[in-house]
């Protein structure tokens, strides 16, 4: 999914800021971060610790939370990952 979204808008994976998923778990966040070639420090981990699972909302949120504090940049590549009723995978990628 990360990789798909990557290349179907001609990024490098490399090049994404942040990798936002659903706002889970520890273990489950280093496991996907893991899987899909990010640090984890790049993810919503640490957020995560303090938000807690807001639904959908988790990246939107996040994604907030990190241009309220200043910790993205013009040029930022970010990508919105996760899945949904019935294993469906999912990856948006936005540029700030």
């Amino acid at each position: 999914m990360f990789e798909d979204a990557c290349d179907r808008a001609g990024i490098d994976p490399g090049r994404v800021t942040r990798f936002l998923y659903l706002n889970d778990n520890q273990d489950s966040l280093a496991d996907v971060a893991k899987a899909v070639g990010v640090p984890l420090d790049r993810t919503n981990a640490e957020l995560a610790k303090d938000l807690g699972h807001c639904g959908g909302a988790d990246q939107l949120i996040c994604l907030d939370t990190l241009l309220e504090r200043g910790e993205l940049a013009e040029g930022d590549v970010v990508a919105l990952a996760g899945l949904s009723i019935g294993m469906h995978w999912y990856c948006t990628l936005l540029a700030v």
